[in-house]
Order: structure tokens, then sequence, then C-alpha cells
């Protein structure tokens, strides 16, 4: 079996992609391939070389059409960052399903900046062959599909992706900060860019993501809450579960208890 991790950056945020990589190999112990999916630049030979960084680059998602849209009609529910027009880097994470990763059997696809701060482990012993799993975003009854997506200002795209894509607002969906999948089940980007018809994706590639491998295809597993070493596995931060620290945890987003080393 053969496993990559893999992450992706533009030029801003290559010193949070330094921090993944330097936690990769140093806390989480992984001594296997990683590759860095470059956007519009060619990072320091010098840390790829200290760190054993493959790269690889792909030619831009086209998003005009997609965004023209978006800007003719802004979302009715503003997202807290503005990031369907600030950070359309985001899409650029689909590549991560291009042919170039066939050649590994399984890909574990982490964000810049996201903190690896124990053992890879018990990420890598979690059953994933034909499998797509990530973290469950929807431990609040009120996170529930709906709010990913723009559900007033485009009535009949929203009906038509409904459609396409057996969307559930009612359902749970997934957060793809960081995912595992199965390369044999032959996912396509370009059924992600199918997404691009309608704009109503307030997350980005996030809402795209659940609608082909959650809710189309029905792949997404989540993640257990707890490792198998008593720890949690994943969290988005530390304040999601009051009185812990960095130290309860394999991986956090965006930690509150330790900052950059």
């Amino acid at each position: 079996m053969s496993t990559v991790f893999v992450t992706l950056c533009d030029p801003p945020y290559f010193y949070r992609v330094g921090q993944t990589v330097k936690d990769l190999r140093e806390r989480g112990g992984w001594t296997g391939d990683i590759v860095l999916i470059t956007v519009d630049f060619e990072p320091d030979t010098s840390f790829l070389e200290r760190y054993n960084v493959k790269t690889v680059s792909f030619p831009r998602i086209e998003l005009t059409t997609y965004l023209e849209r978006i800007k003719e009609k802004r979302f009715t529910c503003p997202t807290n960052d503005g990031r369907e027009l600030t950070k359309t880097t985001q899409w650029e994470k689909l590549h991560a399903f291009e042919p170039y990763f066939s050649k590994w059997e399984r890909v574990v696809f982490i964000d810049a900046g996201l903190r690896v701060l124990d053992s890879v482990r018990p990420l890598l012993d979690l059953e994933w062959k034909g499998r797509f799993l990530s973290p469950d975003d929807t431990y609040k009854k009120s996170y529930r599909f709906a709010i990913a997506l723009e559900l007033e200002n485009w009535p009949s795209d929203l009906e038509s992706a409904t459609e396409e894509f057996n969307l559930k607002l009612d359902g749970n969906y997934f957060l793809n900060c960081i995912w595992i999948y199965d390369t044999s089940l032959g996912i396509k980007v370009s059924e992600f860019l199918e997404c691009l018809k309608y704009p109503i994706w307030r997350h980005n590639e996030m809402g795209a993501m659940n609608a082909v491998l959650h809710f189309q295809h029905s792949l997404w597993s989540p993640f257990p809450v707890h490792a198998t070493t008593g720890k949690y596995l994943f969290e988005w931060s530390e304040s999601n579960n009051p009185g812990t620290k960095w130290e309860n945890y394999h991986l956090l987003k965006y930690p509150r208890t330790i900052g950059f080393d």
C-alpha cells in the first residue's frame, strides 16, 4: 500500500505550509511521500530538500463566469470573510483529485497551516478502502448543509443543483481542511467543476465536494471523534472542547494553546 500526504498553497500561505510539513515530519512521524501543490509560484528549494517534499502544479481552475454571477448578486447571508471572492485559491484544492495522484493508493490532504501535534498513525489506521473520509462539521444541530448554500438569489439554480446532486439541505456535511480518499474510486476533477454552473456555494469548493462525494455518490465516512490513543483525532479548535489543550489532540486546524514554531 502506498500513501501520499498532500498540501497546497499560493505565495502568501507558504509559511503556513512550512509549519504543516515540519509538523508532519517531526511531530507526526511521517517518513513517506509529501507533495505540495503550488499555485502561481516556485517554492524555496532548500525547504523542499530539507523536508523531502515533491511539488506539482496545475492550470488554474476557470472561475470567471462563476464569479461574475456571484458579483451580480452577492450572497444574501454574507460569509464572514468574503471567501467567495477573496479566497478563490481554495478551489485549487480540487486538484488533489488529478490523475497525477493515482500513482498512490491513498491520498491524505491537509490544509496549509493545519497543525499535526502527535503521530499520524491513528489517522492512517482508519478504514479507507472504497471511501472518502473527513471530519463531520455538524456537531451543532443548527449546522445543516443549508448554511453552505445561497438559498434566495438563484432559486432555479438551487432547484437544479438539488436535483442533479441529490442535495439534502437538512443533511450533515463534512469539513475539507483534511481528508483521506482511496484513489481507486476514480474521482474526477471534472465532476466538481459541474458545480460551477450554480452560483450557490457559500463555502467555495467545500460545498462542491460535499455535493459530489457525499450527496451524489454517498462516499463520505466521518472521522471518529477520538483516536485509538484516547486523544481527540481532529478538531477545529480546542475551544470546541472547553478545558482541553493542544496536547489532547493529534490534529488541530486553528489551535489556541500553541503557536507556530
